[in-house]
């Protein structure tokens, strides 16, 4: 019997709610708990992404060619499901760039079929300096920080502190990119280490922020930080990348010790527009499902019950995407006017999508079970 999802909610009247989120399998319930929601995160995209419509079609077409060569003769070789180890999917449920997303019919998570080897994807990351480009941009450092890391920052400060009293006492931020996330902390004077394998994400830390970063597999290695008494770890942008999301967050409870603690994750949201738009709009696909790097894609089932099976209990969530942008770029690429690229155009419109829960993108947080 395949695992459901059963939400309580109550009528949207603001951008937060108290939900009761219940797991079953069959008629046992995995959990029931009251789940404290957010919807929408204002954020200035044009100050990060690009409008220039020729830009997007060249960097479009280029993906397409590496990507296409890159899984054209790729066989299926995963056999189960990385969140719940299922082995029944649905047939292809989607097919980007020669690459076979499937569905987990027990959890209804979906993953590369045949994506890369687990060595191909750490040679990938650890000396891939194109893909880590957008991370490395000096000039971009002061907007990346103001509007992606600062508001993140503030929202998982506010989830722990409701939750446990008090301010986090140390971090460990895993897969931290170029050490953004890092370094506001420490600018807040809060304590936190951060762990990379892009060599120029290491680089460009250390250049720019003076911060040494851990260079280290925390699958190999995760015996390392459990004695540095973290009581948050943060996963920005990481968990859909992994070959396994399942043991990466059964690592992070170890590591937390079932202390006072708390993870956070940001994740690719499946049942989105801009899932919808990218079906139907595959062969220009920058983002979101691009099958080399997202090789995980969830859905709120999903995410529930990757927290469950990794001794964890879901607390808080928010949800938020790009979805408007990615609708008016792609609107933008295919008549060739960016007219309707402007900052009101996308807030409004990521506003409805992300009350109406079908936004590209969530974060979450969850606790120790036995802290509850």
């Amino acid at each position: 019997m395949s695992n459901q999802l059963f939400k309580t909610k109550p009528y949207l009247s603001n951008n937060f709610q108290k939900e009761i989120w219940e797991l079953k399998n069959s008629d046992k319930t995995l959990f029931n708990e009251s789940v404290s929601v957010y919807y929408n995160k204002k954020f200035d995209i044009l100050k990060l992404k690009n409008n220039n419509i020729d830009d997007f079609n060249l960097k479009a077409e280029t993906i397409s060619k590496s990507r296409n060569k890159l899984f054209k003769n790729k066989k299926d070789h995963i056999l189960k499901c990385p969140v719940c180890n299922d082995k029944e999917v649905k047939k292809e449920t989607i097919k980007i760039y020669n690459a076979k997303y499937v569905q987990c019919m027990n959890c209804s998570h979906n993953y590369v079929k045949n994506r890369l080897t687990n060595e191909e994807l750490i040679n990938f990351y650890t000396n891939n300096t194109n893909y880590q480009s957008t991370y490395t941009n000096e000039a971009q450092i002061q907007n990346r920080i103001d509007e992606i890391y600062k508001p993140k920052l503030e929202w998982v400060l506010n989830a722990f502190e409701k939750k446990f009293g008090r301010k986090p006492k140390r971090i460990l931020d895993v897969g931290t990119g170029s050490g953004h996330f890092v370094k506001m902390c420490l600018d807040e004077g809060i304590s936190c280490d951060g762990i990379e394998v892009s060599k120029s994400g290491l680089d460009f830390a250390k250049n720019n922020f003076n911060i040494d970063l851990y260079d280290k597999d925390i699958f190999l290695e995760w015996e390392f930080f459990k004695t540095k008494d973290y009581d948050l770890i943060t996963f920005w942008g990481l968990i859909e990348h992994v070959t396994d999301p399942l043991q990466l967050l059964k690592i992070s409870s170890k590591i937390l010790r079932n202390n006072d603690s708390m993870i956070v994750g940001s994740v690719p949201r499946l049942n989105s527009l801009s899932s919808f738009i990218q079906r139907n709009f595959a062969e220009k696909i920058i983002r979101h499902l691009d099958p080399l790097g997202h090789i995980q894609m969830f859905t709120d089932l999903s995410l529930s019950t990757l927290v469950y099976e990794s001794n964890f209990k879901l607390d808080s969530l928010w949800y938020f995407g790009m979805d408007s942008y990615e609708f008016l770029i792609q609107l933008a690429s295919f008549s060739n006017s960016d007219k309707l690229l402007n900052k009101e155009i996308i807030e409004d419109l990521q506003f409805l999508m992300d009350i109406n829960t079908l936004s590209d993108s969530m974060i979450f947080t969850a606790i120790n079970k036995s802290n509850g």
